[in-house]
Formats: structure tokens, C-alpha cells, sequence
């Protein structure tokens, strides 16, 4: 696991939007990875979700990068995260709370904000007041 500095630290057990902006190879993608970790453990782990309530809450979770690439990596960076959380030996409850956590990992959007609008305007296409050619 990455060593974190106290201001890290903060930024990671903030509650609610967190807006990390710092220079290349600081650590933003590690705070923000950690930061989700932490916020869905303290929101979810204590109370007995099945996989569907799991679904629903991180669906509520929006991840914006500037680039693709940026949020290939954050993808990439929370799986394995998880794999490490899930292969640390924990007791059993938490293992399976984590994987299913891990099997429903795609429904927090983690993209770039154009991207969010095209998938915004795809859900509600019925909805815009223009005819679509």
C-alpha cells in the first residue's frame, strides 16, 4: 500500500466531493482510489447489502478525469485495490462484502465529463426537447 502524507490522509477520510488537483506523479489516482475505498467502507460495510442494493449505491458514485487514459487507470488501480483488500485474509464477512463490492465495480461511473454528458443524454434521450435525425 502507498505511504500517504498527513494532507493525503485528509483528503482520503474526507466525507462527501473531493477535488484533488496537483502536479504529475503526486498521487492523485492513489488518493482518489483510496479516498472511494474509504468513503464506501464507512458508508456500506457495517450494514448487510445484497448485491442489488450494492449496485444501487455505487451507481450514485461519479469519478471524473481529464482523459480516457486517466480513467483506464483509475479502473485499473481500484480493481486491484480491491484485490488487495479481498486477499489480505480478512474474516469472511468482509471478504465477501468486498467481492461484491469487486463484482459490481462497473456501476460507479469513473470517465471524463463529456463522457458523463453522452451517457447523461443517452439515459434520457425521450426526454430532450429536440428530434433526433
Amino acid at each position: 500500500m502507498t505511504e500517504f502524507s498527513q494532507e493525503q490522509w485528509l483528503a482520503i477520510k474526507s466525507s462527501g466531493g473531493l477535488l484533488v488537483s496537483a502536479g504529475a506523479g503526486s498521487g492523485k489516482t492513489a488518493v482518489l482510489v483510496e479516498h472511494l475505498i474509504y468513503w464506501i467502507e464507512n458508508r456500506l460495510s457495517q450494514k448487510s447489502l445484497n448485491e442489488w442494493e450494492i449496485e444501487s449505491f455505487l451507481k450514485k458514485l461519479i469519478v471524473i478525469t481529464f482523459t480516457v487514459k486517466a480513467s483506464e487507470e483509475m479502473k485499473m488501480r481500484l480493481l486491484e485495490r480491491l484485490e488487495e483488500i479481498i486477499s489480505k485474509g480478512l474474516d469472511e464477512n468482509k471478504v465477501r462484502f468486498w467481492l461484491k463490492i469487486k463484482a459490481s465495480l462497473n456501476s460507479i461511473y469513473v470517465g471524463t465529463i463529456d463522457g458523463l454528458f453522452v451517457k447523461i443524454i443517452n439515459n434520457n434521450i425521450d426526454l430532450l426537447p429536440v428530434g433526433v435525425s
